[in-house]
């Protein structure tokens, strides 16, 4: 559902009582450099369990501040979605504008 990421063959299940979506952002974010540092492969990358213990993770102690951090950046995501459709809106409505302005003539 990324642009530029496709679901491969390695799979990895993280079982925690870590907040999911806290993780989820996580891992996209603060971690991405440390698993670009394990992960193995040149044209096909691998990231094995072995790999990721490696890792070491800054986590909010409380279940509560974690799902408050993903609340906030939730939030943040929906802003900068709702403000990518204006801004695709005001392109397409300055295009028709400009289709007004200068008309093509058919000769």
């Amino acid at each position: 559902m990324i642009k530029g990421v496709a679901l491969g063959g390695d799979l990895n299940i993280f079982r925690s009582a870590m907040s999911g979506a806290f993780l989820a952002y996580y891992v996209r974010g603060n971690l991405k450099s440390g698993i670009s540092k394990v992960a193995q492969g040149d044209s096909v990358v691998h990231l094995y369990p072995t790999q990721l213990e490696k890792l070491t993770l800054a986590i909010p102690p409380t279940l509560e501040e974690q799902q408050k951090i993903a609340g906030c950046l939730s939030s943040l995501d929906d802003l900068i979605r709702d403000q990518d459709e204006k801004i695709e809106a005001l392109k397409r409505h300055k295009k028709g504008l400009m289709q007004q302005l200068f008309p093509l003539e058919v000769a």
